[in-house]
């Protein structure tokens, strides 16, 4: 009924709702040798189950025909369903089916070639039943995903509505934790739609309480911290906004890596705000502990017709890069440079001058400079010979909200504006070395690339809320051999071995790796699409990961950062790891966890083997 008919272009949704089981299978590929698996009505009366690598050859048919494919699945995968029911409350799962072996290839997941998949609970979990407001029995994910749909704005990504179903589930089941598997445009579509949306960050209200407090699905990971503020973020608020200010919410204490608690900024709670809201960051709060500094001096003047004097006015060359300048013209907002000028975007002396205007450096000195006329008579008097480039401050509204505030001198990064004779650009310039972002026009942008600057920062200065149980190492998959220092090799693939420090019976924990590149794009190497089958135990002496941790190191080469981070409650939404906001540290959390890190750098292949990797397909 589904594969047939399937064309190019056709969305097509496959929908489950009924028992669930793990079927053992000592050959399988699975960390944890269990096959999960859906249960026919004749099971217990001999039929097997049908396993999920059974469906996956007639999913990627569909997949093969250029169809878009959504799976919603609402059963157990646990074989623990019949211990503890509480309140007479119905697990989806009937046990362990018939052992089996079986260790043929199915074929890739379905979520690894665009399908999008949605699960109610981990594997290891418990999947429940509930009660609609329909009068009728549901599955508790099933029910909360349809809520979500009801309140939904249009065009609403599916991983918002996947927010506001998860955050509703927590309220009526606390222990299940539905995941959403897919690669990022699958995530970023509208459920059973075809346009993706621009990512923002944002995070769902789990619950009021009657005190007033807010818990939220949103913690350090996602960016916020004590007094960060919220606001609701779907479309019907936006245009309410227009009428009546939209309520505030600020952050009063963290929770965790994935949770926090927030109040109203004034008044009771609105109506409006309830379980499965989706809030958007509209004041970000630094954190405690060293938070990354950047400087954004700005300014309300006409910077079109001043740069046009500027330009008009000297007989220098031009430039829209200052690493090759002899002059630089910048606008300062506090301290300025020192006059041995010791870098042309930044200054550490302690001595220097303060002042609001600009100021104009050449190889030896800083020349304050009042107003814009005596700005535009000192590049007039600048040789031919001489190389100029204008740093030109922003205006108000290209700001980021939140941004740490600090002077040049002691700043990480500022924000630097050039104008090329036609329009104006920005970039965040690192002042230590000659890096930067890219230039843009656009203030989302700015604003984005910023995030990924704190992320970075925050990832290399986190420090573990309790000790990790295992090291994390790097396996290169041809040779067999550990690295856990040195380099890897362009073309080669590696996998993640997680080694114990001290074997021993632990409560089990969900792992997480990440790499992020020298030029801060981030990877989710495991699990590569959603949290799911990521749980182990500190029993064993060793985990290989193997295949579903697999890369392969292609370019660009340089120092890459890998990440391996562990915690008792799966992360609401693990795509934060890979290009939602990492804004800063907070230490205060009651959610024990766990970081290790590894530095290596990547290096090209050698000559003989530069073609073939360059053919090879990008898995980074």
């Amino acid at each position: 009924h589904l594969v047939r008919p399937a064309r190019k272009g056709d969305v097509l949704f496959y929908y489950f709702a009924g028992h669930g089981a793990q079927v053992p299978n000592a050959q399988s590929d699975e960390l944890d040798r269990l096959d999960e698996s859906i249960v026919p009505a004749d099971s217990r009366r001999g039929a097997d189950d049908i396993r999920d690598k059974e469906l996956r050859p007639l999913f990627n048919r569909i997949l093969d025909r250029g169809a878009h494919l959504t799976l919603l699945l609402d059963h157990c995968h646990s074989g623990s369903g019949f211990r503890g029911l509480p309140g007479g409350a119905r697990p989806r799962g009937l046990g362990r089916a018939r052992p089996i072996l079986d260790a043929r290839a199915y074929g890739p997941r379905p979520e690894e070639r665009g399908a999008l998949v949605l699960v109610s609970a981990q594997d290891a979990d418990i999947a429940w039943e509930t009660d609609g407001d329909d009068g009728r029995k549901h599955g508790a994910f099933t029910w909360a995903w349809i809520t979500s749909m009801r309140d939904a704005a249009a065009g609403e990504p599916a991983q918002e509505t996947f927010l506001r179903a998860q955050a509703r589930l927590r309220v009526d089941k606390a222990d299940q934790a539905p995941a959403m598997l897919g690669s990022h445009a699958a995530r970023m579509r509208p459920f059973l739609g075809l346009h993706t949306s621009r990512p923002r960050t944002v995070v769902a209200v789990e619950r009021v309480q009657p005190d007033g407090e807010i818990v939220l699905q949103g913690g350090w990971a996602h960016g916020l911290a004590v007094s960060a503020e919220l606001r609701a973020a779907d479309g019907r608020a936006e245009a309410a906004a227009r009428v009546q200010p939209v309520p505030v919410l600020r952050v009063v204490r963290m929770l965790g890596l994935g949770r926090s608690v927030a109040r109203m900024r004034s008044g009771a709670v609105p109506a409006s705000i309830r379980s499965g809201t989706l809030l958007e960051v509209v004041r970000w709060a630094a954190p405690e502990g060293r938070p990354l500094r950047v400087w954004a001096p700005s300014s309300t003047r006409d910077l079109r017709t001043v740069a046009r004097r500027f330009k008009a006015a000297t007989k220098a060359k031009w430039l829209t890069e200052p690493s090759e300048a002899t002059h630089i013209l910048r606008w300062t907002t506090g301290r300025i440079a020192c006059p041995d000028r010791q870098d042309c975007l930044s200054s550490t002396r302690r001595d220097c001058l303060s002042s609001t205007g600009w100021e104009l450096l050449d190889r030896e000195r800083a020349l304050p400079l009042a107003g814009d006329d005596a700005a535009t008579k000192a590049v007039a008097r600048l040789p031919h010979t001489a190389a100029l480039f204008v740093q030109f401050p922003a205006p108000r509204q290209q700001l980021a909200s939140g941004v740490v505030a600090s002077d040049a001198g002691t700043a990480d990064y500022i924000l630097t504006g050039r104008y090329d004779g036609h329009r104006f650009e920005y970039a965040w310039f690192r002042t230590d070395a000659g890096r930067r972002s890219a230039w843009t026009r656009d203030g989302a942008r700015l604003r984005e690339d910023l995030v990924k600057l704190r992320r970075i920062h925050a990832w290399q200065t986190l420090r573990s809320d309790t000790p990790a149980p295992y090291r994390l190492a790097l396996r290169h998959e041809a040779t067999g051999t550990l690295v856990s220092g040195g380099s890897l090799r362009g073309g080669e693939t590696y996998s993640v071995v997680l080694r114990a420090v001290r074997p021993a019976e632990a409560a089990p924990r969900y792992y997480y790796v990440f790499a992020i590149d020298h030029q801060g794009k981030s990877y989710l190497v495991f699990p590569k699409s959603g949290s799911v089958e990521n749980r182990f135990s500190g029993s064993a002496p060793e985990i290989a990961l193997g295949a579903p941790s697999a890369f392969s190191v292609m370019p660009p080469y340089g120092d890459d950062m890998f990440v391996m981070l562990s915690t008792e409650e799966p992360l609401p939404n693990p795509s934060i790891l890979e290009w939602d906001s990492i804004r800063g540290r907070r230490m205060l959390l009651t959610s024990r966890w766990s970081i290790e890190r590894l530095m290596l750098a990547s290096a090209a292949p050698p000559p003989r083997r530069a073609a073939a990797a360059r053919a090879a397909p990008r898995r980074r």
